[in-house]
């Protein structure tokens, strides 16, 4: 397609002002002559420095800046000119950049669409150029079109383990918020709600010595249906008389266990190549 035909299609070419220009390109600008103004005064100080005697070593040390620096700035029969690259090589894009930038308040954000209509109008340079140019654009001019979506509420979900705790906590120990979310598991999902209740009823029996209820609880957890909790249940009988004692005397053989474990580490501790009388020591003056 001729350029013609493009211009006809598009409309014609805005032209370039520096009220067209992008705030990033403004900023620019702006530093760019604060820059000049700096080197100017600068300037202006070493002459007025000079001409007031000073060597230029003197000058140097005065203005902040090196001895070549001195010479070079003296040397100059004028203020620094302010140095722009070349504008070709500066902004292929100048030109086309009102056109840019009227098609993003239009509402076109397709970066390969807005590449292909400028090489319709004569543009022959790369579409990085133009792909870079509306990044900043739409950083500079974000709209509710391009706005990143709201980031979505995450809620934790709780894990296995910790659900399973839920079943064995003392309900009214629990904060609000998990005593809310256990009632709304139980009300969603009937077998939870059944092994709720088991274990609430055993380890109620294991906390008030209540172990007279062993059998009817063996009972309902056998016929729930609920495979963990037959298995559990089931292995209980194979030592039915140590669980029925633990669930219904005070007696406790929990002393026993612990210097069992005391004993055990302090064996440890010698990885195996003391004999007894050594261990009969390290026992007794650690009693």
């Amino acid at each position: 397609m001729a350029a013609g035909e493009g211009d006809a299609i598009l409309g014609p070419l805005p032209s370039l002002t520096e009220a067209t220009l992008v705030p990033w390109q403004q900023r620019a600008e702006a530093a760019s002559q604060q820059k000049h103004a700096t080197k100017v005064e600068r300037y202006e100080r070493m002459r007025t420095l000079r001409d007031a005697g000073f060597t230029v070593l003197d000058i140097a040390q005065m203005v902040g800046a090196t001895r070549p620096t001195v010479y070079r700035y003296l040397a100059l029969g004028g203020p620094p000119e302010r140095q722009r690259p070349p504008r070709s090589a500066r902004r292929v894009l100048a030109p086309y950049e009102p056109y840019l930038m009227q098609r993003w308040a239009e509402g076109c954000r397709n970066r390969a669409r807005l590449f292909r209509e400028i090489r319709l109008l004569g543009y022959q340079h790369s579409a990085r150029t133009v792909s870079l140019f509306l990044k900043r654009l739409n950083n500079e001019q974000p709209s509710a079109s391009t706005a990143a979506p709201p980031r979505r509420t995450m809620t934790r979900v709780p894990s296995a383990r910790h659900v399973a705790s839920l079943l064995v906590w003392r309900k009214e120990r629990l904060p609000e918020e998990e005593r809310n979310y256990l009632r709304r598991l139980c009300d969603q999902e009937p077998t939870i709600a059944r092994a709720y209740e088991l274990a609430q009823e055993f380890v109620a029996m294991a906390r008030e010595r209540t172990g007279q209820g062993f059998d009817a609880w063996l009972t309902r957890a056998t016929t729930s249906e609920i495979t963990e909790l037959d298995r559990f249940a089931r292995g209980l009988t194979d030592d039915r008389a140590a669980v029925e004692a633990g669930l219904s005397q005070e007696w406790s053989n929990g002393q026993t266990e612990g210097q069992v474990n005391k004993l055990k580490l302090l064996k440890r501790q010698m990885y195996g190549r003391a004999n007894f009388d050594l261990l009969r020591q390290r026992v007794l003056r650690a009693a």
